[in-house]
């Protein structure tokens, strides 16, 4: 996954199920290895909310982060891994004007994450996830 200098990747799991942790180098990446690795965000059961967020924010352009899930196998049997590269050259805000920048692409991403979805019954838009804090919806 490429992600835009001052962006985020978003995990969002089930409660009780997986974690985030990055690893050490690919090397460990690559053999599912979680020696010397870093717990970014830990499994825990949350008896108050059904699901995790974790928001992984890309800082150092460049730098490739390898992510996997040290839960049971889901690393070896399942392949939940993924490397993420903070871009050089895409930004979430404009050089000049410090404005934050937004396409169709990142609005419907947007809008897949937090769970839209519409009721025929009544055409409105429902989104299902949200955000679980007020503090989570402040930091994206």
């Amino acid at each position: 996954i490429e992600c835009p200098l001052g962006g985020s990747v978003v995990f969002h799991y089930p409660s009780g199920r997986h974690d985030v942790v990055a690893m050490f180098d690919q090397k460990h990446y690559d053999n599912c290895d979680f020696g010397n690795s870093t717990q970014l965000a830990p499994f825990i059961q949350n008896d108050q909310f059904e699901s995790v967020t974790y928001y992984h924010k890309c800082t150092t352009p460049g730098q490739i982060d390898y992510i996997s899930c040290s839960v049971s196998r889901h690393c070896q049997q399942f392949g939940q891994r993924v490397m993420v590269r903070t871009s050089s050259s895409i930004n979430t805000h404009d050089e000049v004007s410090g404005e934050w920048l937004i396409h169709v692409q990142s609005l419907d991403r947007i809008l897949r994450l937090l769970g839209q979805r519409s009721d025929p019954s009544t055409g409105f838009l429902i989104f299902d996830r949200g955000y679980q804090t007020e503090e989570l919806a402040n930091q994206t």
